[in-house]
């Protein structure tokens, strides 16, 4: 059984416009959630249930989460979905399992690249599963150089990790990109415990091209 208006409706109460009262509870969310036998498709319920809590907000959206903060600002329109929403994902998806389900769907999100640019000066270097990355640069009003990622893997689960990567580093400048304590997004999301020690070294690999690009980038600069 997957997520419908009438579940949503059991889950919420309220008058219209108000904050469903476990809008700000995953974990009391989670715990409602398994009075309905044979619920499944978290992801999906998730999507479903920002919707559902936005149209109750109208415009004012969802609330901020202060927890974390990671600017997202710039992120190319071939993001579907932000940083903030992988985080709150997440937070609501503690079960490995699910979390695993979770980016094998970021992995379907992604747009891939086309064939042309799938070329061994694009590879990522270090990956087990092949993985590519393009790099684009462009400049802010302040004339600083800003990069643009796009991304792609033959494997589902390693295309959430793209996924991943890009909603943190696409958008920002250079200087930027070098700044980012990735570490900290990485313990936050328990990548580094769960993942497999090949998939943890791609990860690193792609960490390491993206930094690498942006010092380049910097030097050209000069």
């Amino acid at each position: 059984m997957v997520c419908c208006p009438f579940h949503l409706r059991r889950l919420f109460s309220g008058p219209p416009g108000s904050v469903p009262v476990l809008a700000g509870r995953p974990h009391a969310l989670k715990a409602r959630t398994k009075t309905f036998p044979g619920f499944s498709g978290l992801p999906v319920f998730r999507s479903a249930l920002r919707v559902y809590i936005r149209q109750r907000l109208g415009a004012r959206g969802l609330p901020e989460r202060p927890q974390f903060s990671v600017r997202t600002q710039g992120l190319p329109q071939i993001m579907t979905t932000s940083l903030d929403d992988i985080l709150e994902s997440f937070d609501f998806l503690d079960d490995w399992e699910d979390r695993y389900k979770y980016l094998i769907d970021l992995g379907k999100e992604l747009p891939g690249l086309p064939e042309a640019e799938k070329t061994e000066a694009n590879k990522v270097r270090g990956c087990v599963s092949q993985v590519w990355l393009v790099t684009e640069t462009s400049k802010d009003s302040e004339g600083r150089p800003v990069l643009t990622f796009r991304g792609d893997s033959d494997a589902l689960i390693v295309q959430g990790l793209v996924a991943i990567v890009l909603a943190l580093y696409s958008g920002k400048t250079a200087a930027d990109v070098l700044e980012t304590d990735v570490d900290a997004l990485f313990n936050r999301l328990g990548l580094k415990e769960h993942l497999t020690p090949q998939r943890s070294n791609g990860l690193k690999s792609m960490v390491g091209r993206i930094r690498a690009d942006a010092e380049r980038v910097l030097a050209e600069a000069v």
